[in-house]
């Protein structure tokens, strides 16, 4: 994944970052169930977008983000449920 970060808010203890990227799947008999069993392989593009927070009183920074998935080669569709909230410590 590819992202940009900029300053959010006018203020240093925030952040927003946008992105995007590829992916490709591949796996053998123990494939997900929800694919065709003759599927072995998925190619696709992905996004993300987010905010992120650090504390200045102590090391750590919050960001909540959003990483939305389109499937393009086999089993195509678009996968919009991947949110996640991260806490990372920083210095």
């Amino acid at each position: 994944m590819y992202e940009v970060h900029g300053r959010a808010f006018q203020s240093r203890d925030f952040n927003w970052f946008i992105g995007g990227g590829g992916h490709v799947y591949f796996w053998g008999d123990d494939r997900p169930n929800w694919i065709d069993g003759n599927t072995r392989s998925v190619l696709g593009l992905d996004g993300i977008i987010g905010l992120e927070g650090k504390f200045r009183t102590i090391p750590l920074a919050v960001s909540l983000d959003w990483k939305p998935a389109i499937n393009i080669i086999n089993y195509s569709g678009l996968w919009a449920d991947e949110i996640a909230l991260s806490f990372r410590y920083t210095w």
